[in-house]
Formats: C-alpha cells, structure tokens, sequence
C-alpha cells in the first residue's frame, strides 16, 4: 500500500470505530497526496495528526477545520496546495470581540490564501445579521 497516491474516505456519522483503520491506514501510506475525508458533521474525528504520515500530501478535502488548525496544517505540510472544506465550524467564522482581533484572523485567512488555493463555503451568512465581511470572516461588534 506504499504506493497509494489518493485516498477518498467516506463515512457516517456513528463511525467512530473507523478511526483506528484510517490512522493505520494513513500510518502505512506515506506516499498518498491526494485525501478526500468525507462524512456528516458527526464524525469529523481527529485525524489531522494522522496527516504527520503524509509527507507528499499536497491536496487535501476535509469535513471542517478552524482557521488555526488549517494554519498549522501548511506550516507542517510544506507540499501542500489545496485544501478545501465542506463546512464552516461553527463560529470560528464570528469574531465578536475586539476589531482588532477580526482582524487579526482576517489577516490569518489572508496569510492561509497566499500560500495555498483555500476553498470553504462561501454561501455562509449569519442569518438576519448586518455584520462586517472580509475574507469570509464576520464582525459582530455588539456580541
């Protein structure tokens, strides 16, 4: 299995058992740059540590990820060039404190787009909310 070069994991929800056959799977196939982890919301799993394994990876389609935990992907993954996200944690895309702050991870999405092609939802809008945009990020001054 060395040479596995793409990966498309499906699975469900209740799947959690899965687990430890995707970080063996990972474990035994350095070689893979391609990987697809599809699933619903419920079994989004931790396996980003698994992706140590994955020194070529340089496409990558996740279930979901913060901003930071995609941040700190490219800087352990040098070859990697795409990631792409089905959904948005919930939240991480709202930063209702400080404007300093949204900027700060406005500035995080800026840095993540200079160095790889980054696709997330982009039909994202908080519901009846009138609230500042850049890069996919929102302010909501009043909390």
């Amino acid at each position: 299995m060395s040479n596995l070069q793409e990966l498309e994991w499906n699975t469900d929800p209740g799947a959690a058992y899965e687990q430890p056959t995707l970080h063996h799977l990972l474990q035994h196939c350095p070689n893979i740059s391609s990987f697809s982890y599809i699933c619903n919301e419920g079994s989004a799993g931790a396996f980003q540590e698994d992706l140590e394994f994955c020194p070529q990876l340089s496409h990558l389609r996740i279930v979901c990820a913060s901003f930071e935990q995609v941040r700190r992907l490219i800087l352990r993954r040098p070859m990697l060039e795409h990631v792409s996200m089905q959904y948005r944690i919930p939240g991480d895309d709202i930063v209702a404190s400080s404007e300093d702050e949204w900027l700060a991870k406005v500035n995080m999405v800026r840095w993540i787009r200079s160095k790889i092609r980054f696709e997330l939802p982009t039909n994202v809008v908080p519901f009846g909310l009138d609230l500042r945009e850049e890069e996919g990020v929102f302010w909501d001054p009043n909390g």
